[in-house]
């Protein structure tokens, strides 16, 4: 009965444009050997936390994916404005969680991938954030990190 549920997809037509969401199936059909999914992660030394949308392989390499929809496009990195540091601080709490420890010793990384689905045409752009990006966005997430500590702590 719940497969039915799921093939009969009639009642929505009018509330999705099935067309819009090809080009995200497209995307979809690159995804394999989904790892983790809203996955809790903390980095137990910087002490924060996130959440990991998806950890999977894409095009056969693994990426810790952050998916998003917006109302539109992001074509370029610059785009993205401080997404690109969160997918970093995510990188580095999933790296440092021992929760994750046995999925990174039997799956190496890439990088982060960063999938935007434009909501009023339903295109989907792509940034892969590779390990040196990921390094240069760790960075400013550590400056980011240390104000707010310091403001925690004057504040105290």
């Amino acid at each position: 009965n719940q497969k039915q549920e799921v093939n009969d997809l009639s009642e929505y037509e009018g509330i999705i444009d099935f067309n819009r969401l090809t080009k995200l199936n497209e995307v979809l059909k690159r995804v394999s050997k989904v790892m983790l999914i809203e996955a809790d992660c903390t980095h137990k030394n910087l002490f924060y936390m996130g959440r990991i949308d998806c950890l999977a392989y894409f095009d056969d390499e693994l990426f810790l994916i952050d998916w998003k929809i917006n109302e539109s496009r992001k074509e370029t990195i610059r785009d993205l404005y401080d997404t690109p540091i969160q997918i970093a601080a995510y990188l580095g709490a999933y790296l440092n969680d021992p929760k994750h420890a046995k999925v990174r010793q039997e799956h190496k990384i890439k990088g982060g991938l960063f999938v935007n689905i434009c909501k009023t045409t339903g295109d989907v752009d792509l940034h892969i954030i590779n390990y040196q990006l990921a390094e240069y966005f760790w960075y400013k997430w550590l400056s980011y990190l240390r104000k707010f500590w310091t403001i925690v702590l004057k504040n105290k």
